[in-house]
């Protein structure tokens, strides 16, 4: 979601408003990328350290709480407020994609594994990731309000906060096949 909003809807708004052209905007989302791939790993250290559920309600939380004011950045869109956006969600969203992989897999018993991620994952994906891009440009056109992106985002984290803490204990070992 964070990053369907970030590669997809925010070059829309490069190109669209700020007129930017479109080998610049390339280069945006390849330095936004190297960024994220820079992060995740950093911020998977950081979910080993501390429990990953506590890392993914707080990205969750971080992404209900910074989402209107990074909205309200671009509102008067230039340049460096959107790369100040794309910089905060990719930080967010890092942090929850390094702890989101493994707090899913440790959700199922290994015999269920494959399927039950695979099914959560890719429907997920499908719902929010492959739609984000086009509700929010909708959103937009229907409401006039170029904020009004950053309400999908405060929904899909206070969804993600409150998950959490539905969520069983990990177990330890629960990564491994036995």
């Amino acid at each position: 979601m964070v990053r369907a909003t970030l590669f997809v809807y925010i070059t829309d708004v490069l190109k669209r408003d700020l007129g930017v052209e479109s080998s610049k905007i390339m280069v945006i989302n390849f330095s936004i990328i190297s960024l994220w791939l820079l992060l995740v790993p950093l911020m998977g250290f950081l979910s080993d350290l501390i429990e990953r559920k506590l890392m993914m309600r707080t990205c969750a939380l971080a992404l209900f709480l910074f989402s209107y004011p990074l909205f309200y950045l671009i509102s008067k869109p230039n340049l460096s407020n959107i790369l100040i956006l794309q910089v905060i969600l990719t930080i967010i969203g890092a942090g929850a994609a390094a702890a989101c992989a493994p707090l899913v897999t440790s959700l199922y018993s290994t015999a269920k594994r494959y399927s039950g991620t695979a099914f959560g994952w890719s429907t997920g994906v499908m719902l929010f990731g492959g739609c984000i891009p086009f509700f929010s440009t909708q959103l937009v056109i229907y409401t006039g309000d170029p904020i009004a992106p950053a309400f999908i985002l405060m929904f899909c984290g206070i969804i993600g906060f409150f998950s959490t803490f539905n969520m069983k204990k990990e177990r330890l070992g629960s990564m491994c096949y036995r």
